[in-house]
């Protein structure tokens, strides 16, 4: 169930809550494999979102294929993928 509700984008201190737990270190510590992958699949699903809104931008200003903007753009978002992953990028509700 946690697994769930961490891949479900839930935090910590409601899952455990949920899960019955007198303190939130309880969870994360029995759960920290599963933080860090809902972690990494929440930084790609951040990196994609702005690969896709950044492209369909890119797409509108320019008419035909200019593979020299794409592969600027393409290692822009390798880089705010990779800044995600590692947490030097953090998004906050």
């Amino acid at each position: 169930m946690a697994s769930l509700l961490y891949f479900g984008g839930l935090d910590s201190i409601t899952i455990s809550k949920r899960l019955g737990h007198a303190k939130v270190s309880t969870t994360t510590d029995i759960y920290s494999h599963i933080i860090q992958q809902a972690d990494e699949q929440a930084a790609d699903k951040i990196a994609e979102t702005i690969f896709r809104a950044g492209k369909k931008k890119s797409d509108k200003k320019r008419s035909g294929s200019n593979s020299k903007q794409m592969g600027e753009f393409d290692r822009f978002f390798e880089v705010v993928r990779q800044m995600c992953a590692t947490g030097r990028i953090t998004f906050t509700r």
